[in-house]
C-alpha cells in the first residue's frame, strides 16, 4: 500500500504539457519579470530583503561582541601580568571568555553562511528568469531545451475529476524547482 501504483502518460501529452508550461513562464518572465521574481521568492519561503537586513543586523552585533571580547581578554591578561588578578581567577575568566568568543565566532560564520545562501538563491532566481525569457517563441521541445531548463518531471497517478481523467504533472526547473 506504500508503493507507487502503475501509471503512465503518453509522450505527446507530456511534451505538450511541458511546452505549454515553458511558454507560460517565459512570457511571464519577459513581460512581468518582477512579478514572477516575487512569486518565486514567496513560494520558496524567502523573505529575502527583510531577512538579509535582520541577519546583517545580527552579524553586526556579533562582530561588535567579538571585538569587545578581544578587548576584555587583552585587559584580563594585563591585569594578570600586573598582579591585580590572581592566576586562579585569570584562568577561570579566561576559559569563560574564550568559550563565549568561540561561540560568537561560530554564530558569525553561520549567520554569514545563511546570508550567502539567500543571496545565491536570489541569483539563481534571476538566472532562471533570464534563461527562460529566451524561450517565448519555442516551437518544439528537444533535448537541449530540457537540459537547460528542466531538472526533473514527476507524473502523478491518474484521477477522475468530473468524469474526466486528469494526471498531475510537476516540472522541476533548474535553479528554482517546481513553480506553482
Amino acid at each position: 500500500s506504500k508503493f507507487c501504483s502503475c501509471h503512465y502518460i503518453r509522450k505527446d501529452v507530456l511534451e505538450q504539457a511541458v511546452l505549454d508550461d515553458i511558454r507560460k513562464y517565459s512570457k511571464l518572465a519577459k513581460h512581468q519579470a518582477e512579478k514572477l521574481t516575487q512569486q518565486l521568492q514567496e513560494q520558496n519561503g524567502d523573505k529575502d530583503t527583510s531577512q538579509i537586513r535582520f541577519l546583517s543586523s545580527e552579524l553586526a552585533k556579533l562582530n561588535t561582541r567579538n571585538t569587545e571580547l578581544d578587548g576584555i581578554l587583552k585587559r584580563l591578561y594585563e591585569d594578570n601580568v600586573s598582579g591585580r588578578l590572581s592566576d586562579e581567577r585569570f584562568n577561570k575568566f579566561l576559559a569563560d571568555y574564550e568559550k563565549e568568543q568561540a561561540d560568537v565566532q561560530m554564530k558569525i560564520e553561520d549567520t554569514q553562511q545563511t546570508i550567502d545562501e539567500i543571496k545565491a538563491n536570489q541569483i539563481d532566481t534571476d538566472s532562471w528568469i533570464k534563461l527562460i525569457q529566451n524561450y517565448t517563441r519555442i516551437k518544439k521541445l528537444d533535448r537541449t531545451v530540457l537540459g537547460e531548463l528542466v531538472e526533473k518531471i514527476t507524473v502523478g497517478e491518474a484521477k477522475e475529476v468530473n468524469g474526466h481523467k486528469t494526471t498531475d504533472i510537476t516540472i522541476y526547473y533548474r535553479f528554482v524547482g517546481a513553480v506553482s
